[in-house]
């Protein structure tokens, strides 16, 4: 007896190997906090250096608000999408003008990436309102150094009679192909399957890479760089499917996957995908040439993120705890309480964020006047 409560002490104990760097609000706007839109999820972009934190509130003009790892920096750059649009207005569906009046009908909906390498960055603009007949949906390809919009590509054009669900969804960049990706679904309202598109995006231009059906849409996806690879996921509460696609190859791994799926990485030698289940808590450990499961460990429920914040750490954040795994058997190791970073109040980690091989980015999404935010480094 006397052995297991030493063991658990040491497994809860505190670890001094993790620092505090950064600690902010985010959500509603003060003093204090930074106002971002309401649907904005953090990323991190250009190749790790930066973390998206969001764009600015749809009634104040377009910009996006960043944070330099790990100086903490903070800075926000305006985006002239709109003066881009006002020169181009054929482009747009008709009726834009008249009805959008100076908004042009157009609003900022998805973030895709930004890299200073490049000086390149993307994003999504749709154009709809609801009395205009056409719905219309732009990649907005911009150059960051001249803060100029450089092209403005139609991926999709919808009739607003048409039985269509059509959605955009962000994957992530590839720093060895200096490349955006991002994957589309369009599925009719009585379809049991979806239609989904992958796309990438770099300086050349915006171009379809692959085409294939699932059974839920591709909403929970990652590129890792240095393996070519990409992860679409599909969420369901009882049942989901998802793909990895190499780029190199231009082949596709179909996978079934645990319900509620929210935390996944790929194994530093690209030979294994682990994900877990916030319903179920279960870890699996697929392999990413056939998909087959290699392995199932007991994780534990109502976690929101989950990967290798080190070489050899994998942890699963989950509400209660940090969880702590070994990178080579997925052995918990050991467990760092939430309280430890958010001592008083309701917690719900949603919204954080891996930093791959360096740390976290903790967010309690129940904050009093916004959502508290730490920066954890490795």
């Amino acid at each position: 007896m006397r052995f297991g409560m030493i063991f658990l002490s040491l497994l809860f104990m505190p670890l001094y190997s993790q620092s505090i760097v950064h600690e902010f609000m985010i959500g509603t706007p003060s003093d204090e906090t930074i106002g971002i839109g309401q649907t904005d999820q953090f990323q991190l972009v250009d190749r790790g250096n930066l973390l998206y934190l969001g764009k600015a509130p749809i009634r104040e003009p377009a910009a996006f608000h960043f944070m330099e790892i790990p100086s903490g920096k903070r800075f926000t750059l305006p985006v002239p999408f709109l003066e881009y649009f006002q020169k181009n207005k054929g482009k747009l569906a008709a009726g834009s003008e008249t009805h959008g009046g100076s908004t042009l009908a157009l609003s900022i909906s998805e973030f895709l990436f930004f890299d200073r390498s490049t000086d390149l960055a993307a994003f999504l603009v749709e154009n709809r309102h609801y009395k205009i007949s056409e719905k219309k949906f732009f990649i907005v390809t911009w150059n960051i150094r001249n803060n100029q919009i450089l092209s403005a590509t139609e991926i999709k054009s919808i009739r607003s009679k048409e039985n269509r669900f059509y959605k955009v969804e962000p994957i992530g960049f590839l720093d060895e192909k200096s490349t955006g990706y991002f994957a589309t679904y369009n599925a009719d309202f009585k379809s049991k399957n979806s239609i989904n598109e992958i796309w990438a995006v770099n300086s050349a231009g915006v171009q379809k890479i692959k085409e294939y059906t699932s059974t839920f849409p591709p909403s929970r996806n990652n590129a890792f760089s240095g393996t070519g690879k990409l992860v679409l996921l599909g969420y369901d509460e009882e049942l989901a499917d998802g793909a990895i696609f190499d780029v190199h190859s231009g082949a596709l791994v179909s996978l079934s996957i645990p319900p509620a799926t929210y935390g996944f990485d790929i194994s530093a030698d690209a030979s294994r995908l682990i994900l877990v289940s916030a319903k179920t808590g279960e870890l699996q450990i697929l392999s990413t040439n056939d998909g087959k499961k290699l392995k199932s460990v007991k994780a534990g429920t109502y976690g929101h993120t989950g990967g290798f914040w080190s070489p050899d750490e994998f942890i699963w954040v989950r509400n209660s705890g940090i969880h702590i795994y070994t990178a080579d058997t997925f052995k918990l190791k050991k467990v760092i309480p939430i309280r430890t970073y958010f001592k008083t109040g309701n917690t719900r980690v949603q919204g954080s964020l891996i930093i791959p091989g360096r740390g976290l980015v903790l967010r309690n999404a129940m904050g009093d006047n916004g959502d508290p935010v730490k920066v954890i480094m490795r």
